[in-house]
């Protein structure tokens, strides 16, 4: 049901079918300046570099915070370490899972389309009215 999914899920959903995403989880604990994922980053040095990552999942408490995102500015393909810069407000923890993005389309850009699809799609749907006075008059069944 479309309804319960969050916009970050439904964002990282047109990602990946646009093929500009990549999901990762971090597996090694870094530093607010790298993130560690030896199962999914895969590539040659330089390779990442350059992609906008956002933290969706923090594992634990006292971790990076969910929303946080960053730039690759290099990627060491030997040892799966992107570096970031800015650096995050927290070091990254084993768990902490995140998006990567590459061009063209930016994670704004892809929250501002899904913003204007559900403005779009909702704005014939019925509204709910909701009375919030103790009481009722007769033969009055809409109120303002």
């Amino acid at each position: 049901m479309i309804q319960s999914v969050s916009r970050g899920a439904m964002r990282r959903s047109i990602g990946l079918n646009l093929g500009v995403c990549l999901l990762g989880v971090v597996t090694d604990a870094g530093t607010s300046a790298q993130i560690y994922d030896t199962i999914r980053l895969q590539g040659g040095d330089d390779e990442h570099n350059k992609k906008v990552v956002r933290i969706y999942d923090a594992a634990g408490s006292g971790s990076i915070v969910d929303g946080e995102s960053s730039v690759i500015s290099d990627y060491t393909g030997s040892t799966n370490l992107a570096t970031m810069s800015p650096v995050f407000s927290a070091a990254t923890t084993v768990g902490d899972k995140f998006e990567m993005w590459d061009t063209p389309w930016t994670i704004e850009e892809i929250d501002e389309a899904i913003n204007q699809t559900i403005n779009e799609v909702t704005a014939n749907c019925p509204q709910l009215k909701e009375i919030h006075t103790p009481f009722t008059e007769t033969d009055k069944y809409l109120y303002d």
